[in-house]
């Protein structure tokens, strides 16, 4: 991974002197703010198209815990180094997209402090084995 500001990080299990990875969390930051150099000319039209004050946001890739090691430790454990990381890089905000259906991982991260703040809507479509 060579974007700056992103990161991996794995659960392993060691049975038998054998270590295996059996999960991940990818997470990376991001500030939303106007480029410092932006001219003064652009900096007004910045303000009046983007509202918003300047905020580090860290966001959550993906995570993936194999299906036997989806324990709540386990999960918390990976949930909690990214809290961590967000902490260490200042971050004001921490974005989640969370499936409706994972009713578990809105538990914790409500569990967390977390709270929904919106609602997305998705459709899906099949695609057909033969489309390139």
């Amino acid at each position: 991974m060579n974007k700056p500001l992103s990161y991996c990080y794995i659960l392993e299990t060691q049975t038998n002197n054998q270590i295996e990875i059996v999960g991940c969390i990818f997470i990376y930051f991001y500030d939303e703010a106007p480029p410092p150099d932006l001219s003064a000319e652009f900096l007004a039209e910045q303000e009046l198209e983007n509202p918003f004050l300047p905020r580090r946001i860290g966001s959550v890739l993906g995570m993936y815990v194999q299906p036997e090691h989806r324990q709540p430790e386990n999960i918390q454990l990976l949930a909690n180094t990214a809290i961590q990381k967000a902490q260490e890089m200042e971050v004001s905000d921490i974005d989640l997209l969370i499936a409706a259906d994972q009713k578990g991982m809105q538990a914790l991260l409500k569990r967390s402090g977390f709270t929904p703040t919106a609602v997305q809507f998705s459709k899906h479509y099949e695609i057909s084995p033969n489309t390139n």
